[in-house]
C-alpha cells in the first residue's frame, strides 16, 4: 500500500510539472474517446486509441482526486462547466481551460470527471463496453480485461 501511494504521488508530481500539457492532453483523449464512441471504426489500431485515451482520461481524474484530497476543500460545485469531446462544444472554453485550469470538466454522455469517483467508473464502464463492441481485433479482449482489472481497484 505504501508503495502504491509513493507511485501515485510521483504521478501527480510528474503530471503537475507540465499543467498545460496535461490539460491538452487531456482535451485531445476525450476528443478521441468521443470519436470512437460515435463512429464504428474498424481500423486495427482503435483499440490502441481508445486504451490511451481511457488511461489519459482516467489518470487524470486519479490526480486530480489526489489533489482535491490533500488541498483544502474547494467549491467545485461552483466552477464553470467544460464540455469536452466530440463535436467540439465550445473551443472557447476548452482553450481557457487548458491555460488556466479553471473549472470542472464534462465528458458527453459521462457526466463530469476530475474529480468524481462516479465519472471515473462511468468511463470504464463505457470504455470497457466500446472494447467489447470492437471483438474484431483479438487485443480488444485484452485490453478490456486490462480495464475491467483497473476498474475492480
Amino acid at each position: 500500500m505504501i508503495a502504491k501511494r509513493k507511485e501515485l504521488g510521483d504521478l501527480k508530481v510528474s503530471w503537475n510539472s507540465k499543467p498545460q500539457a496535461r490539460r491538452l492532453a487531456v482535451v485531445y483523449a476525450a476528443r478521441v474517446f468521443g470519436s470512437i464512441r460515435n463512429q464504428q471504426c474498424t481500423h486495427f489500431s482503435t483499440p490502441v486509441f481508445l486504451l490511451r485515451a481511457t488511461l489519459i482520461l482516467w489518470i487524470y481524474d486519479v490526480v486530480c482526486t489526489l489533489q482535491q484530497a490533500q488541498d483544502s476543500p474547494s467549491t467545485l460545485s461552483g466552477s464553470p462547466v467544460v464540455v469536452l469531446g466530440v463535436p467540439d462544444t465550445n473551443t472557447v472554453d476548452q482553450t481557457q481551460w487548458v491555460e488556466s485550469g479553471t473549472g470542472r470538466i464534462k465528458l458527453l454522455g459521462i457526466g463530469h470527471i476530475a474529480p468524481s469517483p462516479l465519472g471515473r467508473r462511468r468511463l470504464l464502464e463505457e470504455s470497457i463496453t466500446l472494447m467489447r463492441s470492437l471483438g474484431a481485433w483479438g487485443i480488444s479482449r485484452i485490453y478490456g480485461q486490462l480495464l475491467t482489472r483497473l476498474q475492480a481497484e
